[in-house]
């Protein structure tokens, strides 16, 4: 057993079918987990969590750091993650928004400290425009940190049979 907290949270019975319900690919929560180890998160901290499907990074997130978080996405409705953020005790510091991406963000620029994608940019971040256009919006000195889910090999013939 590993000591992540993402696998602390999935240990749990509750916590686990929680986890089943919510994934929309894979585990976001283990990928937001891995990718904010290398970032320097404080509570003090606005973070844009774009793409970010049913909230499990948006979660993660405002437990571990307590920071204030913008959870965006285009599938997911605000309604439904504001439901799913409450029912998590983190409604406080997770503001559900429908945001396409591929539109002009309706942010000021600098507003946030951390721009963050978990299994998400590679649906919207498909041109040569996209990362220059999400810069503005990240405060000098913050991170834009992106994560997508990848394979260790290529399967070719041998898909595994778990997948």
């Amino acid at each position: 057993m590993s000591n992540t907290i993402s696998d602390k949270f999935a240990s749990d019975n509750k916590n686990f079918a929680f986890l089943q319900d919510t994934m929309m690919g894979p585990n976001a929560m283990r990928q937001a987990e891995e990718l904010a180890s290398h970032l320097n998160i404080r509570e003090d901290m606005r973070i844009l969590d774009l793409g970010c499907g049913m909230g499990l990074s948006t979660l993660y997130l405002a437990q571990q750091y307590g920071a204030e978080v913008f959870a965006a996405d285009l599938w997911v409705t605000p309604t439904e993650n504001y439901k799913r953020f409450r029912s998590l005790s983190i409604a406080d510091k997770a503001i559900p928004l429908s945001i396409d991406a591929t539109q002009p963000l309706p942010f000021a620029k600098r507003y946030f400290d951390v721009l963050f994608s978990v299994c998400a940019y590679h649906y919207f971040g498909g041109t040569a425009d996209m990362l220059p256009s999400l810069i503005p919006f990240v405060k000098q000195g913050g991170y834009l940190a992106v994560s997508v889910p990848g394979l260790q090999y290529d399967f070719r013939e041998t898909v595994p049979e778990d997948m």
